[in-house]
């Protein structure tokens, strides 16, 4: 068994608008976690980095959620792509094995 993270914001989506039904798609994404996974740990997070389009820096709400699984990487990366789609972000980042990623 290995622990993974899964690293989603929220206040935004891709476009930089607000997310104004941020709980209701938070929960799905929480929904679908205990599903494929059994269960998880969600941590409150603030992430920033540089839009690359436009050079401004990017402040934003975000979900940390730790996942104990021995299930294939696929899975994990499958699942971060439905709160990706969920939450109408640009990506997702992971670390897997101790591999970091964007989905």
């Amino acid at each position: 068994m290995r622990i993974v993270t899964l690293t989603v914001g929220y206040g935004f989506d891709k476009n930089n608008n607000p997310l104004p039904d941020a709980s209701n798609l938070l929960q799905k994404v929480r929904q679908n976690l205990a599903q494929t996974f059994g269960g998880f740990t969600e941590t409150e997070g603030v992430g920033g980095w540089i839009n690359p389009d436009t050079g401004v820096e990017v402040m934003e709400a975000c979900k940390v959620y730790s996942i104990a699984t021995d299930k294939p990487s696929e899975i994990v990366e499958t699942s971060a792509a439905v709160a990706r789609d969920t939450l109408h972000q640009h990506s997702v980042f992971i670390v897997d094995n101790n591999t970091p990623k964007f989905v």
